[in-house]
């Protein structure tokens, strides 16, 4: 997986850059479901819902190399739920990067 150049440069690991931003586009996939431009009248929903099993998938085999336990996995999930979504659902310009990171990452 070839993340952004910023996230690189944020995490020396490579597979803690990777499920670090495999949790972000969770995130975002939940934010476009919600999301009626992106998903109206929730014609999205079965294309938004499957790039969101591979974000999380991906963050899963991540943390399985990190050696992270199920809990850790999950409270990371929350956490990011309500840090990152919350910065996405107020910054459309965070959330339209983020999104096209994701969709390029094939997780959106």
């Amino acid at each position: 997986m070839v993340l952004p150049a910023g996230v690189q440069a944020q995490q020396a690991d490579p597979n803690q850059r990777a499920y670090s931003y495999a949790l972000r586009c969770f995130t975002a996939n939940t934010v476009a479901v919600g999301d009626p431009r992106y998903n109206p009248n929730h014609q999205n929903d079965v294309a938004l819902r499957e790039a969101a099993r591979r974000a999380y998938n991906a963050a899963q085999a991540m943390s399985v190399r990190l050696g992270y336990s199920s809990d850790r996995v999950a409270a990371d999930i929350t956490r990011n739920g309500y840090v990152e979504g919350d910065k996405m659902l107020r910054d459309d310009g965070y959330f339209q990067r983020t999104r096209a990171d994701c969709i390029r990452l094939g997780m959106l």
